[in-house]
């Protein structure tokens, strides 16, 4: 007579392998942007240059939209725990921003230190 597995251990099996690859996939998402280096305000302002081609992760609330252009994308204040950046959210970046929503976002300095939105992700 042939070995068989009782219909409740797949009942159990199933869900638990689902949960286990949630939780991957969740921390792997959450690894990417926390791989990158944390920004620092005061030393972009000291000396921005220093910041030129290279990635960051910024969380902060969105204070305001200063400006909007359909060809290039939107201008925005963003607050930091130590001092406000503008933030340049280019227009193929699709995703609706909030002012006052808080967001961990990935930020890439270019060559005249202006700062680029990559991602982000709400708080």
């Amino acid at each position: 007579m042939p070995n068989k597995i009782n219909p409740v251990w797949y009942a159990v099996a199933i869900p638990l392998i689902g949960i286990l690859i949630a939780v991957i996939l969740v921390l792997v998402r959450k690894g990417s942007a926390d791989s990158l280096d944390r920004f620092s305000v005061e030393q972009y302002r000291e000396a921005a240059t220093n910041f030129q081609g290279n990635s960051y992760t910024i969380e902060g609330q969105i204070d305001a939209q200063l400006a909007w252009d359909p060809e290039i994308g939107r201008l925005l204040s963003v607050r930091l725990n130590d001092g406000r950046l503008g933030v340049l959210a280019p227009k193929n970046l699709q995703e609706n921003l909030s002012v006052g929503q808080r967001y961990r976002m990935s930020v890439q300095v270019d060559k005249d230190g202006l700062i680029t939105l990559k991602s982000l992700q709400k708080l």
